[in-house]
Formats: structure tokens, sequence, C-alpha cells
């Protein structure tokens, strides 16, 4: 994923409403649960030293 990739991912994330960690910690979350697992997991794992 390029730089530019991961902020246009980024921006979509944050316009949702939909997360389930939205009003809670993370920790607290049922991350299987939540729509938005794969773009969480897509920019969790997202590191720019492998460009």
């Amino acid at each position: 994923m390029t730089n530019q990739e991961y902020r246009a991912l980024e921006d979509a994330f944050l316009a949702r409403h939909d997360a389930l960690c939205e009003d809670k910690s993370p920790l607290e979350c049922d991350c299987p649960a939540c729509p938005c697992k794969g773009m969480c997991d897509a920019l969790c794992a997202y590191d720019p030293a492998d460009l």
C-alpha cells in the first residue's frame, strides 16, 4: 500500500460512524463483529518502512 492509498483508506475509515470501538476503548471492542474490521486491520498493518 502506498502512502497515498493509506491516506485515502484512513479518510474513508474516519468518515464512517459504525466502528464498534468508536465510543469505547479498542481493548473493549468485539473486533471480529465490527463492520470496519477489514479497514482497521489494513490501517494497523501499514508500515511506511515497507515502501
